[in-house]
């Protein structure tokens, strides 16, 4: 779908009796999504948000299983060997200035972001040729000394924007009141209508976004004692779970961090810890998301399947105690880091099933010697490319930092698949594969949300594969003033 948008200076005229103002509030949408940096194009961890404000050229869109224009009319590859590359802009388009949007921004973004994402997004695992930049007033052209071994929509979900006077200035439609702190508020304006979204933490919210816990940082502090009723869930792309650190002792055997996945009861958690708001995950990545293995099922609790893989890796039970030794003699003593209280239902959960294993669980606070890390990430939505969390290039803020050849080598050309407008989704099932038996991270629960509105109106259903879906409820729950 494309976006076109008026002139920010017809936005400025003054309301008369033809124009609707229509607002909405809405509350629980997590802190950490409406945090701003005017300095960052992609203003924190803000997978809907940011992509409302400084919407990109192009865009990934999961319901066709291909990507599609954003801010462009067209995208051409105009010759047999591909090495010309055209792009004309949607007519309409301005910045948040007033400024039209021309071609010669166009190629001035180009210049300034094409290399650098090319290299970025594949770890420099791309031959870049020699390229030259034109523009004229009916478009842009990248030129090619030879073919490419990337595609066109390298720029997907990147925010086009541009600096001016030391701030970010994007071309989208809705506007933050502020680019510094938290987002309170956003407009859009119109000759025609006013359309406001206030963020509030009020509980009488026209749209609430109900949690099972207090914070997405914290994903266990707060839990429920029995199921959440809930009409309309939504999936969020985060993940709960232990990041194995695959170069310490015990945890560096995939066959060993299996045996520890095998017992962890991730039922009873999603069950009383989360109130059924959520799901069992095979590998990080989404159900919904076209590029899951649904072949790989959620390996399950069991401890008799934990103990004959300790077994065959030389681990003994000490007659006396029924402590777990290591293959030296010495007890099996595993470290977890966590951020935060150690008093929550995971950790509890954690300590007392590793403990009737005869495994020993010490929590602490800081990384050093720590075996693995229990913690809540966002995944790379909407694409699921893991390059930056598992390429051995990667200096990804994940923890385990684990990595091998043929996961490179995977990660890489589903990387490259991105770049076409029909992404390799079979490839990132090969990645899923690799993931499934190596066994890195062992996934608690991938999180949901429960979705309320004040309107007596039925909510639609919400798709997540649709890259508009809060737009959609925006306006579906709006009311006006």
């Amino acid at each position: 779908m494309k976006l076109f948008h008026l002139a920010y200076l017809m936005m400025l005229i003054s309301s008369n009796a033809s124009s609707v103002t229509r607002e909405l509030t809405v509350s629980g949408w997590p802190k950490e999504w409406l945090q701003m940096d005017s300095k960052s194009p992609h203003w924190a961890n803000n997978p809907v948000l940011g992509k409302m404000i400084c919407p990109a050229l192009t865009r990934l869109n999961l319901l066709e299983k291909r990507s599609e224009t954003q801010l462009l009319s067209e995208i051409k590859v105009s010759d047999r060997e591909q090495k010309v590359w055209s792009f004309v802009l949607s007519k309409g388009l301005y910045w948040w200035t007033g400024d039209i949007v021309t071609h010669e921004d166009l190629a001035d973004f180009f210049d300034k972001n094409l290399e650098q994402n090319l290299r970025q997004s594949s770890m420099d695992s791309y031959e870049i040729p020699h390229f030259d930049i034109e523009h004229s007033k009916t478009g842009v052209k990248i030129i090619w000394k030879s073919k490419p071994e990337f595609g066109p929509w390298i720029l997907n979900q990147i925010p086009f924007q541009k600096q001016q006077d030391g701030k970010i200035v994007c071309a989208g439609n809705w506007q933050p009141q502020q680019l510094t702190g938290y987002i309170e508020e956003m407009i859009s304006k119109t000759p025609e209508s006013t359309m406001s979204i206030k963020f509030t933490a009020q509980k009488s919210a026209d749209l609430t976004f109900q949690y099972p816990h207090a914070s997405i940082a914290n994903a266990w502090a707060r839990h429920p004692d029995q199921r959440i009723r809930c009409s309309r869930k939504i999936d969020l792309p985060i993940i709960t779970g232990i990041f194995w650190n695959t170069n310490m002792p015990d945890t560096n055997n995939p066959k060993m961090r299996t045996a520890f996945t095998h017992l962890m009861p991730r039922g009873a958690l999603l069950r009383h810890g989360a109130g059924y708001m959520g799901d069992l995950l095979s590998g990080p990545f989404l159900r919904a998301h076209p590029g899951y293995s649904k072949a790989l099922l959620v390996k399950s609790y069991s401890v008799e399947t934990a103990q004959k893989i300790f077994a065959q890796e030389n681990y003994r039970y000490k007659e006396a105690n029924g402590e777990l030794m290591r293959p030296d003699g010495t007890n099996l003593v595993l470290k977890i880091q966590v951020s935060g209280s150690i008093e929550t239902l995971a950790a509890k959960v954690i300590a007392s099933s590793f403990q009737s294993s005869g495994i020993t669980v010490e929590f602490q606070s800081q990384p050093q010697g720590a075996h693995g890390v229990l913690t809540s990430l966002t995944l790379p939505w909407p694409n699921g490319n893991l390059i930056h969390a598992f390429h051995s290039k990667s200096k990804s803020s994940w923890p385990g930092q684990f990595a091998t050849e043929q996961l490179d080598k995977g990660l890489e050309a589903y990387a490259r698949s991105l770049t076409f407008s029909k992404p390799d989704f079979r490839q990132l099932r090969k990645i899923h594969k690799i993931l499934f038996d190596q066994e890195p991270i062992t996934l608690l629960m991938q999180h949901q949300v429960c979705l309320k509105s004040r309107s007596r109106k039925k909510l639609p259903k919400v798709y997540i594969r649709n890259p508009d879906w809060f737009q959609k409820l925006t306006k579906f729950t709006m009311r006006t003033k």
